[in-house]
């Protein structure tokens, strides 16, 4: 008997998969919305439409199925037999992802698929299982902690398909899976190796952790390979660091990654070109995890919230609202997980428990990589000391102390931090705007009036997070930096969650200003009073009042509706900036009033 999860993500992988379907060109390529080149990786939909094909008997989906395929070996195939990662791109990695799906494309057809189209693919994953194998068989190769999980995956689905009588796929996939598990931080269990080398720490001492590619993309690849291999040691192993992540899942099924390792990639709902969380869940919650039940729908519902009318999945949930088109990205990584999700025993119904959200109160601090998470009352807060950078680019930063996450249990996202200037550094996996050609930086910081030092890159600032009094307190002082780490005035900043709102009070030795966007769409009413010391923005499920010790300003936007964008993570904010006077404290308040239920 379907379930009404069942029924909702069953109609959602629909869903996507028409509307990608929908792009489908006359090569076997997919046209995207957003982006000037052919996605390379749409050849991990040969899973998701040999599914469809499988429950509807409709050609046009094996045809679709063989068209990524044939696309992709005319297209990415390299002469080491990997795949690029898009044409002409230089990356190859994202071979084990196509892996991966080709070997569930031919798990799922069996025998049904046509004789010579299953010869031709498994010849594929014959090939691509050989170059996987040498690619991380050096103990010094460039590969991230996700691609290390996406291997043992790959090999274990490769076995199946080709046999493997002399255990050399398993054993590669087994040696990867132990050198991923391997970096699970000791000091709080959330997995690290989202960086070059796998092992890096940074001058304050903190990892490269991503909670969007580890809850999304490598976790689930890893829980997956320990069920399918049988190795219960370390299936328990990884379901114990999945749940060290929990703490970063909002209630409205969003993955808190602002301060990640790899937060320029930071969607909403996760990371750019990851899978999704869904089969991770729902594996936690056969183990009897409340939380991770309770996210199952809050997950989908806000899947929903983000797909467009056209129905493809957007990278956040204005994206639609500014006018911004989405990526295939999205959808496309996305469909394959949902299918994973669908056709695991959780999903069918089998006692799936989705119990009201758990919630808790206090400061969680993770030691691994500078994130303080505060739930006091309504409040959720993230605060951010890291300064480990993936590319090492200072445009990167969101660390001294600032607050990277506000979130509100009737609001929803108020605060959310983006890169302190957003650039492409992946330039095919990333979007650039179109509405909002400045892009501003949408962290709440201190910085010059010049916006040329910023809070956010004083990486060397002293910072403190504590509870005191059932409130949580976060302290940060330095001097500013800019995007090369020069040095600028000094300043302080402090942050106080109180379940009756958030103050702030912050101070700088030179002429500044305090900044605070606000997620606000564009028919949600910002308003300021006359003498510009109190502001309101009308939010769907209530309203959020600001009050200053001096009169606030509403920075100017490029947008017609006065909102500035930034893709990362997608959402459209009103921003509140407050003068700072040299050497004088200037505060700054939040409180909310929810609209009856």
């Amino acid at each position: 008997m379907a379930t009404p999860i069942a029924d909702s993500s069953s109609a959602l992988f629909d869903r996507w998969s028409d509307a990608l379907l929908a792009r489908r060109e006359p090569d076997g390529s997919l046209a995207c919305p957003a982006c000037d080149v052919r996605h390379g990786r749409i050849v991990e939909l040969a899973f998701p439409f040999v599914r469809r094909w499988r429950r509807s008997g409709e050609a046009r989906w094996l045809d679709a199925a063989a068209g990524v395929v044939d696309w992709a070996e005319r297209r990415l195939l390299r002469p080491d037999g990997a795949y690029a990662n898009d044409p002409g791109d230089g990356w190859f990695g994202t071979t084990e992802f196509a892996l991966i799906a080709l070997s569930r494309a031919l798990l799922a057809g069996g025998d049904a698929l046509p004789a010579a189209r299953r010869d031709r693919w498994i010849g594929i994953v014959r090939r691509q299982a050989a170059w996987a194998r040498a690619w991380l068989a050096p103990p010094d190769a460039r590969a991230n902690v996700n691609y290390r999980a996406a291997h043992a995956l790959a090999m274990e689905l490769a076995a199946r398909v080709l046999g493997d009588a002399d255990g050399a796929l398993r054993a590669s996939g087994a040696a990867q899976a132990r050198r991923a598990l391997s970096l699970v931080a000791p000091e709080d269990g959330l997995l690290a190796g989202e960086c070059h080398p796998l092992d890096r720490v940074s001058p304050r001492g903190f990892r490269g952790v991503d909670v969007g590619y580890n809850l999304e993309e490598t976790l689930p690849a890893l829980v997956e390979w320990a069920a399918l291999a049988g190795d219960a040691a370390a299936l328990d192993a990884a379901l114990r660091c999945a749940r060290a992540h929990l703490p970063f899942l909002l209630p409205d099924g969003a993955i808190d990654d602002s301060f990640g390792s790899r937060a320029h990639k930071w969607s909403y709902w996760g990371s750019r070109t990851s899978d999704g969380v869904l089969p991770l869940l729902a594996a936690l919650a056969r183990r009897g995890d409340a939380t991770a039940a309770a996210r199952i729908p809050a997950v989908l519902g806000l899947y929903r919230r983000c797909t467009t009318r056209e129905g493809l999945l957007a990278g956040g949930p204005h994206y639609e609202a500014a006018g911004e088109p989405p990526c295939l990205h999205h959808s496309l990584s996305h469909l394959g997980s949902l299918a994973v999700f669908l056709d695991g025993p959780r999903s069918q119904g089998a006692g799936l428990r989705c119990d009201p959200d758990p919630e808790s109160d206090g400061l969680v601090q993770f030691r691994s990589c500078g994130a303080h998470v505060a739930e006091i009352g309504p409040w959720r807060a993230t605060f951010s000391e890291n300064d480990l950078r993936f590319h090492d680019r200072g445009d990167e930063s969101v660390g001294g102390g600032c607050l990277s996450l506000l979130w509100h249990r009737a609001l929803g996202p108020l605060c959310a931090a983006t890169m302190a200037r957003y650039a492409t550094p992946e330039p095919n996996n990333m979007q650039r705007s179109r509405t909002d050609p400045a892009t501003r930086c949408l962290t709440p910081r201190v910085e010059t009036p010049d916006g040329a030092f910023l809070s956010v890159c004083a990486h060397d600032a002293r910072v403190s997070v504590r509870e005191e009094g059932g409130a949580a307190v976060a302290e940060a002082g330095g001097v500013l930096r800019d995007l090369d780490g020069a040095p600028g005035p000094a300043f302080s900043l402090r942050h106080r969650l109180a379940p009756d709102g958030l103050g702030i009070r912050a101070r700088c030795e030179a002429p500044a200003r305090l900044v605070l966007p606000v997620a606000a769409l564009p028919d949600e009413a910002v308003s300021l009073e006359p003498d510009g010391r109190a502001a309101t923005v009308a939010k769907r499920g209530g309203a959020l009042r600001l009050r200053a010790s001096r009169p606030l300003a509403i920075l100017p936007s490029a947008r017609p509706d006065g909102r500035a964008f930034c893709p990362v993570p997608g959402l459209l904010c009103a921003v509140f900036a407050l003068d700072l006077r040299p050497g004088e404290e200037a505060s700054l308040s939040l409180d909310a009033t929810n609209h009856p239920s």
